[in-house]
């Protein structure tokens, strides 16, 4: 689920330590799994939100790992 950073963002997303600390996880691009599902419907559920998400942001865009929504929301 990639999608682009706005260029505000940019100034906080380009430390090299925390990118190449986010690359070793090889998390970006992977398939869905129950463990991250589970923690974005606790968190929806506990924070009585409409979205819940995990996200993880690289330089160049942010890959959502797990969202879930309350039923009707886009």
């Amino acid at each position: 689920m990639p999608s682009t950073l706005d260029d505000s963002l940019k100034p906080h997303t380009s430390n090299p330590l925390r990118l190449a600390e986010l690359d070793t996880y090889g998390i970006l691009d992977t398939a869905p799994e129950e463990g991250f599902d589970d923690v974005v419907q606790i968190a929806r559920l506990i924070c009585d939100a409409p979205v819940a998400l995990v996200s993880f942001v690289a330089a160049q865009r942010q890959w959502f790992k797990a969202r879930v929504t309350s039923p009707g929301v886009v």
